[in-house]
């Protein structure tokens, strides 16, 4: 395939593989038809015990862009790390292994951030469930700290490293805690806003096909521990939120909520015996400051939790058939 644009620096396209060799000759594919040429793809295998490491080291033979590199399963964070230090583009994307991208979309991502001196660009989302694509548009208005953090916390859009495309130098003295192992996303990009204040823009093109939950995702698995890292997030991204105490104090709003939600998605992967010190502190902490962008359903339930968990069950299962 003739690569037509080299026009503004290379992209390091960063794919940590972790046992997905359905997906990800696919999503190799992707990358590799872009008409924008000047991109490499950094592969690290994070101790795949299925065939994917074979279908990178097959890819890298035939391409030249695709360098490779393996070890144990140590998680997405570091295998994100080893990638961004092996990277030599000026700006990075990230591709997780079993996603997409869709054709062409780099030379607008690069086109845009020249015109506007941006640290990054912000595309739109292609989601993809068993039975349907549907497209989630960014819902950002205003180019500032407070606007992209309050869409981030009220979870109205993404909160993950796609699809955008960044300058590299934001990665720079980011420290996610290699011990969390849901929400590395969230808190890098909340690192990055508090570190930085990036300049953003926005194009409305859907750059990126997001497989949602794929079977044996952390995402997509119930059980304490995974409940505890909801737990876990929440508290770590608190901590960066709390560096400026000024962007603080006006998204306590947004902050609550954030909390509230993550309060929930803990009950759903916990099972019967969620830890009442963590309902707790949560309702006494956040409840309150939550209300203005709590819908019904979502204030009933917490009232429900405040009390005991046998009521917080058959009120989200009442909640469930209405």
């Amino acid at each position: 395939m003739k690569h037509a644009d080299y026009k503004g620096g290379m992209i390091s396209v960063i794919m940590p593989v972790y046992n997905t060799v359905g997906y990800l000759s696919e999503s190799i594919e992707s990358c590799l038809k872009q008409t924008y040429g000047n991109i490499e793809l950094i592969a690290v295998n994070d101790g795949s015990t299925d065939n994917s490491l074979q279908i990178l080291q097959e890819y890298a033979r035939k391409d030249s862009r695709v360098k490779v590199f393996t070890g144990l399963n140590q998680g997405v964070v570091m295998a994100r790390k080893r990638a961004i230090e092996n990277a030599n583009g000026e700006y990075l994307y990230f591709l997780d292994s079993d996603d997409t991208l869709q054709s062409e979309i780099f030379s607008p991502l690069i086109k845009k951030m020249k015109e506007t001196n941006a640290d990054m660009v912000l595309s739109d989302l292609l989601v993809q469930n068993k039975s349907d694509i549907n497209i989630l548009r960014h819902s950002i208005r205003k180019n500032d700290e407070i606007s992209y953090l309050q869409e981030l916390l009220l979870y109205r859009f993404p909160g993950s490293l796609y699809p955008v495309l960044f300058k590299r130098q934001l990665f720079e003295n980011i420290d996610i805690p290699i011990e969390l192992k849901i929400g590395e996303d969230f808190l890098t990009l909340v690192q990055i806003m508090m570190k930085y204040s990036p300049k953003y823009a926005l194009i409305d093109t859907a750059a990126h096909c997001y497989v949602q939950q794929r079977t044996g995702s952390a995402m997509n698995t119930c059980s304490p521990e995974m409940a505890r890292q909801q737990i876990l997030l929440s508290d770590y991204v608190e901590r960066q939120l709390r560096i400026n105490s000024g962007l603080y104090e006006k998204l306590q709003c947004e902050i609550a909520y954030f909390h509230m939600h993550n309060l929930f998605v803990y009950l759903s992967k916990v099972g019967k015996n969620p830890d009442r010190a963590v309902i707790r502190r949560f309702i006494d902490n956040y409840a309150e400051k939550a209300r203005p962008y709590m819908g019904k359903g979502m204030r009933v339930k917490a009232k429900a939790i405040e009390k005991n968990n046998f009521l917080y069950r058959i009120t989200e299962s009442l909640l469930n058939i209405i």
